[in-house]
């Protein structure tokens, strides 16, 4: 059997690593944010606040180097030299979906960003007559 984590150099073996990268990085998360968020006092909300999103960024940028980096050159190449084959297709859907997710993942950190900045206490303390440029 095959490390799933390390290089892969079929379609198959891309898959197969990156169903395992993509798992290995966001249930780890998922799990530490549920528990975190339901075990640690509520004073230490600040902790969760700031620490997830970090890691949820370290996770995905993880995402993006091991499970999709390396993906569709592997499938470009099977499609252009062998037959059509169902485990091509299944890899191309999944590099669709992921490359999909990590883009709406990434706009939907910068809207929150963007949304933390508007609403922060420095904004509300303008002076809050309107700017006419």
């Amino acid at each position: 059997m095959n490390n799933p984590f390390a290089k892969p150099h079929t379609v198959s073996g891309w898959l197969l690593s990156s169903l395992c990268w993509t798992g290995a990085c966001l249930m780890p998360w998922w799990i530490t944010w549920m528990v975190l968020d339901n075990v640690l006092p509520k004073s230490w909300n600040s902790l969760v606040v700031i620490g997830m999103p970090l890691s949820f960024c370290v996770a995905h940028a993880l995402i993006w180097w091991r499970a999709v980096a390396g993906g569709n050159p592997l499938i470009r190449y099977d499609e252009q030299y062998l037959p059509f084959s169902l485990t091509r297709l299944a890899a191309r859907l999944w590099y669709t979906a992921l490359v999909l997710g990590q883009v709406l993942c990434l706009v939907g950190l910068l809207v929150a960003g963007l949304l933390l900045l508007v609403d922060s206490p420095a904004a509300s303390a303008s002076s809050g007559e309107p700017f006419f440029g």
